[in-house]
């Protein structure tokens, strides 16, 4: 498994996170709201055997640092 690290507005963060978060069971993982993301974004991307397999974002605000984690394994 390899993990990526892109900038939030990177092209190539959405050719590959796109189908992932459009998916409609992380969708409802994410509680139905969609995944957004800035210049103050960087992305966690797992990818293996050319597939991704999970991201994270995170972004930077003033106080430090926002985490978004999926409160569930969608398979």
């Amino acid at each position: 498994m390899e993990i990526l690290q892109l900038d939030g507005l990177e092209p190539q963060l959405f050719n590959l996170i796109g189908p992932l978060a459009m998916n409609p069971k992380v969708l409802r993982a994410n509680n139905n709201y969609p995944f957004k993301t800035t210049e103050r974004f960087q992305w966690y991307i797992a990818v293996e055997d050319n597939d991704v397999t999970g991201f994270v974002p995170v972004e930077q605000k003033s106080g430090g640092y926002v985490i978004t984690l999926l409160s569930k394994i969608v398979t």
